[in-house]
């Protein structure tokens, strides 16, 4: 019994017993075995009054009802509430008053009377938290939501904002805003990217094939807004040198330097070199959030459609993707198709052929039986000139007409049923979503993170850092991957006047622990 009596941090059930054994007076010698020869009084009482237990006479013990008088069957956790309840204002200004129902004033303790007759004593503020703590946190609590949580406080004990405490206990919950499925992340409304002029909007995405013949096994694609013309390079290595030097031969080299650049947030794709070549050409970049393909919906779309063309050529040799991919991308693919396809084909959204928006004109393409070769007229060079400058501008025009429309129309699709319910500040704390892939249960939300600042003016894309991390490690977060991060201070305040409340700390030493237990 002594170093249970001089544990320094005591904890659950010999914290229990310490308690309740203050209530007595007693104290403990040490007696060494070959001096310790004095009978035991316990083990020698007499059997007073025995009587043998016949079968069926057996009375079951009572159970511990909603009344929550097996909350309080400690000395210590007895002396505990009617001290609290002393210095509690609230209990106080009803004892002073008459006490009547839904009160009642039993044994040196005020007790709240529910309809049906049971009654638990009512909770002074300073133990609301660990009672809370008890019946929610613990791993007999089992984290449940506030109607559970609340059936549980009903039992043990009673107090006016019950109901509010235990709905902003659950809400700052750190576990439960981790590992449990809400729907109160934001899915905002789609905002289509309209670029202003040829040339002005690149997107690039990169996708990982079988291992070519050639050596190949990645596949980049880079498409245009206005046009939608694509550029498909396979590429043996996805590093940021090859990639780098796909962007600088293939698009800046023979279509000319683009003001805008989007790509994820892969690491080829934000690669030193990657870095370099776009500053060194003046191309702004725009990072896509992570997991969040939608912010670059053509390319995505462009990168599946090719994946499955090519599946679709090359079915009996899938080393030699490589070998048809131009064909594919360009023009007329024989193996696969007798229609135009992709840079040759009317787009749906621009009413035109990607290659007429690029090039002012029809592209001639070959066919099973030979070349048709179009007839040309002859004119003088100023006078075509003079032609394509009148007719691009108004081809340019109709067609970013087009695109205006069918976007349209894909928002009003896209934005049905849509929940937009954000509206975050800089400096809030959020979790992002967890996209681990893992077979085992995990934290569903990471973090909390800082907002830094937003990536456009709708709010839909911010720059986050970890709280406590370096600002070298800031990432790039969708609305719909965050959620709002309700810290703990909120109940602090609420519940204990800003007291300080550690909700892991196990409780030890209020009267309604050993009844929670059995709940």
């Amino acid at each position: 019994m002594r170093p249970v009596l001089t544990a320094t941090e005591p904890k659950g059930r010999i914290a229990r017993w310490i308690l309740a054994i203050q209530g007595y007076s007693f104290t403990i010698v040490h007696r060494k075995g070959a001096l310790n020869v004095d009978a035991d009084a316990l083990s020698r009482r007499d059997q007073v009054n025995s009587q043998e237990i016949q079968a069926g006479k057996v009375n079951e013990a009572p159970s511990q009802g909603r009344s929550g008088v097996g909350a309080v069957q400690f000395l210590s956790g007895i002396l505990q509430l009617k001290a609290e309840q002393l210095e509690d204002k609230v209990i106080q200004t009803i004892l002073k008053e008459d006490v009547k129902k839904p009160y009642a004033f039993k044994d040196d303790i005020l007790w709240y009377q529910y309809d049906d007759g049971s009654m638990v004593p009512i909770t002074p503020q300073s133990m609301v938290k660990s009672l809370l703590r008890s019946v929610h946190n613990l791993p007999t609590g089992g984290h449940y939501g506030v109607d559970k949580t609340l059936a549980k406080v009903r039992l043990l004990g009673w107090w006016p904002t019950m109901i509010d405490d235990v709905k902003q206990w659950i809400r700052t919950c750190d576990e439960c805003q981790r590992y449990k499925i809400r729907n109160d992340s934001a899915v905002p409304p789609m905002k289509p990217i309209i670029p202003s002029r040829i040339g002005e909007i690149w997107a690039l995405d990169i996708a990982m094939l079988p291992l070519s013949t050639a050596g190949n096994r990645y596949l980049l694609v880079m498409c245009e807004y206005l046009s939608k013309w694509t550029i498909a390079v396979a590429l043996p290595s996805y590093d940021t040198d090859h990639i780098a030097q796909a962007l600088l031969y293939e698009l800046v080299l023979k279509f000319s330097v683009p003001t805008r650049l989007i790509t994820d947030n892969g690491s080829s794709l934000v690669g030193d070199a990657m870095t370099q070549v776009c500053a060194r050409l003046g191309i702004k970049r725009s990072l896509t959030s992570v997991e969040h393909p939608q912010t670059d919906g053509l390319v995505e779309r462009m990168n599946r459609a090719l994946k499955t063309s090519l599946a679709t050529a090359v079915h009996s040799e899938p080393t030699k993707w490589d070998s048809y991919l131009q064909f594919i991308t360009f023009a007329y693919c024989r193996v696969c198709t007798k229609d135009r396809t992709y840079n040759t084909a009317k787009h749906a959204s621009t009413g035109f052929s990607p290659f007429q928006v690029m090039f002012g004109r029809q592209p001639v393409l070959p066919n099973e039986q030979g070349l048709i070769l179009p007839t040309f007229k002859t004119y003088e060079t100023e006078t075509w000139v003079n032609y394509l400058n009148k007719y691009i501008p108004l081809l340019h025009g109709k067609v970013l007409q087009n695109i205006k429309t069918a976007q349209g129309h894909q928002k009003t699709f896209y934005d049905k049923g849509k929940r937009v319910k954000y509206d975050y500040k800089i400096g809030d704390l959020i979790l992002r979503k967890n996209l681990e892939k893992t077979s085992f249960p995990k934290e569903l939300w990471i973090g909390p993170y800082i907002i830094l600042s937003k990536n456009n003016s709708e709010g839909t894309s911010y720059k986050i850092v970890k709280r406590g991390a370096s600002h070298e490690y800031v990432t790039t977060a969708n609305v719909r991957h965050m959620r709002p991060y309700h810290e703990d201070q909120d109940a602090k305040a609420t519940l204990l006047g800003g007291k300080q409340c550690n909700k892991n700390q196990v409780p030890t030493s209020y009267y309604w622990l050993d009844c929670a237990s059995t709940i």
